[in-house]
């Protein structure tokens, strides 16, 4: 009766143990290949953000800040003259300093202590043009109009979705066009998309640049804003048929 058991007992691991393997044998591991596709686009800007400020110098702190308040209110007048809209003009930062006079020696170490002779009146305005090319127009204006300092202009485009969409179509039929090349080479085939990763993407908005109200009268040239994506993307890999 015992043998009996044993054999069945027996039996029954050798059974299984089969079953294992033909289940490995029908699940084989999955090849796969993994590439990285960058998919770029260029545009040229459709607007321009720029930053302009006023600075008075005066005795008194009100009389600084009241001559750098109607200076503002012409580059306004100024800007919506050049047909910028109301909205898209914003006051930026307001500060007030006073003006130090310090009386130093030939070595030039301070002999005196510090004495106020004056104040110092700021403020910048920043102005979204939608045309860029009239920027260089409307800066000789503003100028004109009493601008003394240029923070800087910034060029954008205003469809920043629909570039970052149009660069993601681009970078995924590089990586499948990548992943094909590869796997053909290492006599494969490319099959179905297992996995896709963002891996980040840029939209340059263009840095500000910073020159003072004599420089301004160059030509400004908005140029090219290029968007870049890049995506991982994992493919299975076939035998060629």
């Amino acid at each position: 009766m015992k043998n009996i058991r044993f054999a069945t007992l027996a039996l029954a691991i050798i059974t299984m143990a089969g079953l294992t393997v033909a289940a490995q044998a029908a699940d084989p591991v999955t090849r796969t290949i993994t590439v990285t596709g960058v998919g770029e686009i260029a545009s040229k800007p459709d607007m321009a953000e720029v930053q302009i400020s006023v600075i008075s110098d005066a005795n008194n702190a009100g009389d600084a800040m009241a001559q750098s308040s109607e200076k503002a209110k012409n580059l306004v007048k100024t800007a919506i003259g050049n047909g910028v809209a109301e909205a898209d003009i914003q006051t930026g930062t307001v500060s007030l300093a006073p003006l130090y006079k310090v009386n130093k020696n030939e070595k030039g170490e301070d002999i005196t202590p510090p004495v106020i002779v004056g104040h110092r009146a700021a403020l910048s305005t920043r102005i979204m043009v939608r045309n860029p090319g009239t920027v260089g127009t409307l800066l000789d204006n503003l100028v004109k109009a009493g601008a003394n300092r240029l923070s800087g202009i910034r060029f954008k485009v205003s469809e920043r979705e629909k570039l970052l969409n149009d660069a993601r179509r681009l970078a995924i039929a590089n990586a499948k066009s990548v992943a094909t090349l590869m796997a053909w080479e290492a006599g494969a085939v490319v099959g179905k998309v297992l996995r896709i990763e963002d891996a980040g993407s840029t939209v340059p908005q263009g840095r500000m640049m910073d020159m003072e109200s004599e420089s301004i009268g160059m030509p400004v040239m908005p140029g090219e804003i290029e968007v870049a994506v890049r995506v991982n993307v994992m493919f299975t890999l076939n035998d060629v048929q």
